[in-house]
């Protein structure tokens, strides 16, 4: 994933921390993520697996596509052009 990509979602999700009142060691806590972890990701010098983003938005009360949703408009995947990489079975990605 590119460094841009990294930085914003770290951004994104320590903001939404802090606006949900948390810190870091209370997110922590609350997900099961370590809080090195956390840093790390909110740093941006860490790129998340999947199951650890739904941890913690389970826990700051967000959807997943909130967090990851396009910085603008002309960023924007187009789900129907794209949709034929990913084969979805069984609550498992694929990539083809």
């Amino acid at each position: 994933m590119p460094e841009d990509v990294l930085k914003t979602l770290g951004r994104r999700i320590q903001t939404t921390r802090k606006d949900c009142g948390f810190t870091q060691d209370e997110l922590s806590a609350a997900s099961g993520v370590s809080v090195r972890h956390i840093a790390k990701i909110e740093k941006g010098v860490m790129n998340p697996s999947f199951e650890i983003l739904i941890q913690l938005v389970s826990v700051l009360g967000i959807s997943l596509d909130s967090l990851v949703e396009s910085v603008s408009p002309e960023d924007a995947v187009d789900p129907f052009v794209h949709a034929d990489f990913l084969r979805f079975g069984a609550g498992n990605f694929h990539f083809l």
